[in-house]
């Protein structure tokens, strides 16, 4: 049987952190988003052309992985919630109900 060792309250705490740095990512994003738009302001030419559509390209992808990184902190969240329902249960019992569903699978061979 595998051992699971989890500290719920220590991974609240490294999410509530990992969510204070999200919040700074989004704020930097939206930053430099404007900040380009600034630049396209006062910037003309080919090489401006260029340089702003790489640009806004990059940003654009640094706000997909942002996306993907707040949809992991919510995976993270929900698995936090799951192991606090589980600790409310008390281990036993889900270990109990999977020796049952166990049980319960070789009687219907039977």
């Amino acid at each position: 049987m595998n051992r699971i060792h989890v500290q719920i309250d220590e991974l609240y705490r490294q999410l509530g952190r990992l969510k204070s740095l999200a919040w700074y990512m989004d704020e930097d994003i939206e930053q430099s988003e404007r900040a380009l738009k600034r630049l396209a302001l006062v910037w003309d030419g080919a090489a401006a052309d260029d340089f702003l559509q790489q640009a806004r390209t990059c940003v654009r992808r640094l706000d997909d992985a942002f996306q993907e990184f707040r949809h992991l902190l919510a995976l993270l969240e929900s698995e936090i919630h799951q192991w606090e329902d589980l600790d409310r249960q008390g281990a036993w019992r889900w270990a109990d109900s999977q020796r049952w569903k166990s049980a319960a699978s070789f009687d219907d061979t039977t």
